[in-house]
């Protein structure tokens, strides 16, 4: 998760300490660096790459490039408990995660309501004119039998179970 604003503010105080390595290991032949055991062992393990253990073999190849660009390295790993800053983080990141996916589902829904009342459309301007009059009077005695009248969908799942069941009635009608 790293130090917020760490980089600008070493960018800034001392702008000699952060250089791109072209060469990734081999320019630093002979110096010791310190890896983030943690982060990397994370992005290994999130990598695009079909391998069951590829984490595991991200390692021993970081391993091998190390070994033979002669680069020492320290490996600092979290402690077996987890900063709460850390915690907090992780569990921001769920939060905002989950609303994302409700977020879609919701959107799913309504995308296929909308193609459902797009089908329904075309349905209605294809009908004959008598058609048509028979199947407003039936919508307008639906509407008048109603419990209630149909609302703007809401998050509530029970709104858009209703909003499905009056398309089902729409539908079936016509």
């Amino acid at each position: 998760m790293g130090v917020i604003g760490l980089i600008p503010f070493l960018k800034k105080a001392c702008s000699d300490v952060i250089q791109t390595i072209p060469n990734r290991f081999v320019d630093l032949r002979g110096k010791r660096v310190v890896l983030d055991g943690t982060l990397l062992t994370q992005r290994l393990h999130f990598a695009p790459t079909p391998h069951a253990h590829r984490h595991v073999l991200g390692w021993y190849r970081i391993i091998k490039e190390l070994q033979a660009s002669e680069v020492k390295a320290v490996c600092v790993f979290d402690g077996p408990q987890r900063s709460l800053a850390k915690q907090l983080e992780i569990e921001r990141r769920r939060r905002i995660r989950r609303l994302t996916e409700s977020r879609g589902v919701f959107e799913s829904n309504r995308f296929r309501r909308l193609r459902r009342l797009n089908t329904l459309l075309h349905s209605w301007e294809t009908l004959d004119p008598v058609t048509r009059d028979r199947t407003l009077d039936n919508l307008r005695h639906l509407a008048a039998n109603a419990e209630e009248q149909p609302t703007l969908p809401t998050h509530a799942a029970s709104d858009l179970e209703d909003i499905d069941v009056l398309l089902d009635r729409l539908t079936s009608n016509v």
